[in-house]
């Protein structure tokens, strides 16, 4: 099954995605933005690929550009899905920088909201990012989610601001903090300033 956006295809991954993933694993930068969530080795890859397709509580597409060449760019994915109260983790990573800040990301995420919402049970996708990384921020409020908390991760580098968003399944409508705050990210506390970016 594929889901169609304006600028992108999202698609099932298939084993040729791997070596690509497994680049985009090891850049420090997409390590530093993802928390080192990606393989960064064939075995890792191919071990994530069999329990993402095995999984009950996971989905993961490749995105994929319109173009001619149809260039393999990033993976979305739900985690965490609780099917019996619909709601699901998000995760976005546009693994090629010559497709960062172009709108590739902010299509995949409409499309996949879109389709999730639509064809799903999913009535509430919420994600979380660093404060820092102001470009993600702008994609997912772009794409309907809203703010709704922030926590602090400790890293080598010190304390991190991490900011809590949330959707739901009619996209545009502000949602209240709901149970999934609490339940899945412990010590989350209302959003302020720094948590929106001010």
């Amino acid at each position: 099954m594929s889901i169609q956006g304006e600028l992108v295809t999202l698609r099932p991954v298939v084993a040729a995605d791997l070596p690509a993933i497994v680049r985009w694993g090891k850049d420090p930068e997409i390590r530093r933005l993802m928390d080192g969530s990606l393989p960064d080795s064939a075995a890792a890859a191919a071990a994530w690929l069999n329990e993402a397709r095995s999984s009950h509580q996971r989905q993961v597409f490749a995105i994929e550009t319109r173009e001619e060449n149809r260039q393999f760019i990033g993976i979305i994915e739900l985690d965490h899905i609780a099917w019996r109260s619909g709601q699901a983790e998000l995760r976005v990573c546009i693994g090629e920088p010559s497709y960062w800040n172009r709108g590739y990301g902010r299509d995949a995420v409409r499309a996949f909201l879109a389709d999730r919402f639509s064809h799903t049970r999913l009535s509430l996708i919420y994600l979380r990012v660093y404060t820092f990384n102001q470009r993600a921020v702008r994609c997912y409020r772009h794409c309907g989610f809203q703010s709704v908390g922030y926590l602090r991760r400790s890293s080598r580098s010190g304390p991190r601001s991490v900011l809590l968003m949330e959707a739901a399944r009619s996209l545009g409508r502000a949602t209240e903090p709901s149970a999934v705050t609490a339940s899945r990210v412990p010590g989350a506390a209302a959003p302020d300033a720094e948590a929106q970016g001010a």
